[in-house]
């Protein structure tokens, strides 16, 4: 699915499915390896890159962002990687060491393209991952926060806590909280008692 694709789709949720889904009231959420389109109870899987490009691009069609383990800058994302992953994450990502791969992972980080966003932010890491460090995340948070009017929240589940393996939460108190969280988060800003 590419950036015409979630355009298509929000508008054709404004205009065929507007008895189903209020396009108004559309959200998008993700992370390091899902993604999530809603528009009050629909989703749709994509990828890690996808949902921050929706978030910059279609901000002005959306009400709101949830990011969870998300890439904030691909090649520090590289760079931070385990030894073990490098191999991968280059078959994944392209060679940052290469200039040109380089300027284009630069060129579509979400923390290049933050200025974007126009919409409230809620985020959620692990401090432990070992995939995406929390360093992203707070970097993210930093520049959204900072921002005159901006409204951004963050949640960060502590080690000592959380069994995190960089794909989501692994212990079922953390995912219960996690998932209550969304769902408060989102039942706040979708939708509006009386209306």
């Amino acid at each position: 699915m590419n950036g015409r694709d979630i355009n298509a789709l929000i508008e054709f949720i404004g205009s065929e499915l507007s008895e189903e889904l209020d396009s108004p009231r559309i959200a998008v959420m993700g992370g390091s390896c899902n993604y999530s389109f809603s528009s009050v109870s629909k989703l749709l899987n994509i990828t890690t890159f996808r949902w921050r490009a929706t978030l910059a691009h279609y901000s002005s069609k959306l009400r709101c962002a949830i990011a969870n383990f998300g890439i904030g800058k691909f090649v520090t994302f590289r760079e931070n990687t385990a030894p073990v992953r490098h191999t991968m994450r280059r078959l994944q990502y392209g060679d940052e060491s290469d200039p040109v791969i380089r300027t284009f992972l630069e060129h579509i980080s979400s923390l290049n393209n933050v200025e974007k966003t126009s919409v409230p932010l809620f985020i959620m890491h692990c401090e432990n991952d070992t995939r995406v460090t929390v360093h992203e995340t707070v970097a993210m948070y930093r520049i959204v926060q900072g921002r005159p009017g901006e409204r951004a929240q963050m949640v960060i589940c502590e080690a000592k806590d959380t069994i995190c393996f960089g794909l989501g939460y692994k212990q079922k108190c953390v995912i219960e909280y996690t998932c209550a969280v969304v769902v408060e988060r989102l039942t706040g800003v979708l939708i509006i008692i009386g209306n």
